[in-house]
């Protein structure tokens, strides 16, 4: 039998074995640790409502001794585990030092979204980013002090996502990704604001965009994400008139234009004719989120009465699994993309 660092070895070469998993399930209920329990449950599929809150419990009951080591450098409430598995990754603030000792630890080979704070000054992060432990990475979010200290140096995976925060409107954090020859897999950009957005701050974010067209350029995707705002902001930052020309002209590889506020995203998308025309609202939220469907369907009709006769030929809206809307909410939606007036396709569900 093997002990449980050789299992965590084994695991952090093959970290999606279900095989493994299982044998890995075992040995953990065997020690009498709940997570074996998590594990087990979730690799045998589809959970009732009952597991569901079960793993739910043991995981926040639990998560910060499954960290191990990592806790030390972790913000243990803000990490993500999926299936009893280290999925989201978010950094704390812990000493210098304490990254030595967490370079390579196998429990970061799930990991799928590493996430490091605004900082005034960057950690020594480098061997750990470097690490191919790491290698199923597929979202970086970091800030600009750390994206300037990595500048060329070497990472363990090639990220789809990067993601910038920024306390401002982003012009320090594209002014150093221009000058980076870097992340050349990424395809999408999130652009995390601590801004409260509102109209005047989504077109200083814009602009920001717009004089940073090169560096920006090379994304297929742009998202602002948004922890505080107001529905004009967020319906100033969705493309109209000029301001849609521009972008389609100067940013043509960009397909998609996207905001995610209170729980609520909009994706802007382009038509066969390459102008921004297709919009998809998505309320399913976070599997955490605090705002309920109706809190966020009232958002979401705002936000299209705001934008006001436009050049929108779809408009998608995406519903939580087994969502059911009164006749009234979904009569007021109705009603908000019939004053858009040129909506051909208008589907809910």
């Amino acid at each position: 039998m093997m002990s449980g660092d050789e299992l965590l070895a084994r695991l952090a070469e093959r970290p999606f074995d279900r095989a493994l998993r299982l044998v890995f399930a075992d040995w953990l209920q065997e020690q009498g640790d709940p997570r074996g329990e998590v594990i087990a449950l979730c690799e045998k599929g589809e959970l009732s409502l009952t597991q569901r809150r079960r793993v739910q419990r043991l995981t926040e009951q639990h998560a910060a001794g499954w960290l191990g080591p990592l806790a030390t450098v972790a913000d243990v409430a803000a990490c993500r585990w999926e299936g009893g598995f280290l999925d989201a990754f978010v950094a704390g603030l812990p000493a210098d030092s304490a990254w030595r000792d967490v370079v390579g630890d196998p429990r970061l080979a799930t990991v799928r979204s590493l996430a490091f704070p605004l900082v005034r000054e960057a950690p020594p992060v480098g061997p750990f980013l470097a690490h191919p432990v790491l290698k199923h990475v597929q979202r970086l979010q970091l800030g600009a002090e750390l994206l300037e200290s990595l500048g060329r140096a070497p990472l363990g995976f090639a990220p789809e996502k990067l993601a910038l925060a920024s306390w401002g409107s982003f012009g320090r954090e594209l002014s150093v990704l221009a000058r980076l020859d870097a992340f050349p897999s990424a395809r999408r950009l999130e652009l995390i604001t601590s801004e409260f957005v509102n109209p005047i701050v989504a077109g200083e974010v814009r602009a920001t965009v717009l004089a940073h067209a090169g560096a920006v350029g090379r994304f297929e995707d742009v998202r602002l994400v948004a922890r505080y705002g107001v529905v004009d902001g967020v319906a100033a930052w969705l493309l109209r008139g000029n301001d849609a020309r521009r972008v389609e002209a100067e940013l043509p590889r960009v397909r998609r234009w996207e905001i995610e506020s209170g729980e609520v995203g909009f994706s802007l998308e382009r038509g066969a004719d390459g102008r921004f025309a297709e919009l998809t609202i998505d309320l399913r939220g976070g599997a955490d989120g605090a705002l309920g469907l109706g809190q966020r369907l009232a958002s979401a009709a705002a936000v299209l009465v705001l934008l006001g006769p436009g050049a929108l030929t779809k408009v998608d809206v995406e519903l939580p699994p087994g969502a059911r809307m009164r006749p009234g909410e979904r009569d007021a939606l109705r009603a908000a993309v019939r004053r858009l007036r040129t909506v051909e396709r208008f589907q809910l569900g």
